[in-house]
């Protein structure tokens, strides 16, 4: 019998994940191999992993973008149906990369990735995205001004992150924002946070 992933309890999928955008505003999304629907780059958080340092793996791994966890801005902790997996949920902690970061690189489809596809957050959602950008993640940045378009670019309240630079990620680096954190957003909690790394 296959031991499920540790990231999965309870019907329960936790996974990290980047909104990343480029210079007009718009939205990377991805689709895996296999699988029909576009989401945020991302994916499960490994044991003792913090949820930060997850999604900045998951950038480089996916799509070639090195972000340094420090500089990621936790947008909200949402659960929604998972798109993949019927009868379970997905938990995603999800991050900005700092605004400097949009134009800094190009990205291209690698490892599970089957394609990819930027997206106006304040146009017409197309059918085939994961519930978690149709019901969490583009509402919450909606809600919080961060709408597509070149006026919509840049992260609320300033929100750019530790120094806006984009830098290897190495094994000791710790993520900001994660389980038991205090200011942590959450599905109701829709601002766009905005503030620095201590």
């Amino acid at each position: 019998m296959l031991t499920p992933h540790p990231a999965i309890s309870g019907g329960v999928i936790t996974v990290a994940a980047v909104v990343v955008r480029d210079p007009g505003g718009r939205l990377l999304t991805v689709r895996k191999a296999g699988t029909e629907r576009f989401m945020l780059p991302g994916g499960k958080l490994e044991p003792g992993e913090a949820p930060a340092v997850t999604a900045a793996r998951e950038a480089q791994e996916e799509v070639g973008l090195v972000v340094h966890p420090e500089s990621l801005v936790l947008v909200g902790d949402f659960t929604t149906d998972a798109a993949n997996e019927p009868g379970h949920l997905v938990r995603c902690w999800t991050y900005a990369a700092p605004p400097a970061f949009r134009a800094a690189e190009p990205v291209a489809a690698a490892a599970e990735i089957a394609e990819i596809r930027w997206l106006d957050p304040a146009g017409a959602l197309p059918p085939d995205l994961a519930p978690l950008l149709t019901e969490a993640v583009v509402p919450a940045l909606l809600a919080a001004g961060e709408g597509g378009g070149a006026d919509g670019a840049d992260g609320a309240d300033g929100a750019d992150g530790a120094d806006g630079e984009a830098r290897r990620v190495g094994p000791g680096d710790a993520g900001r924002g994660g389980p038991g954190d205090a200011g942590r957003g959450g599905p109701d909690d829709g601002a766009l946070r905005g503030a620095s790394p201590a």
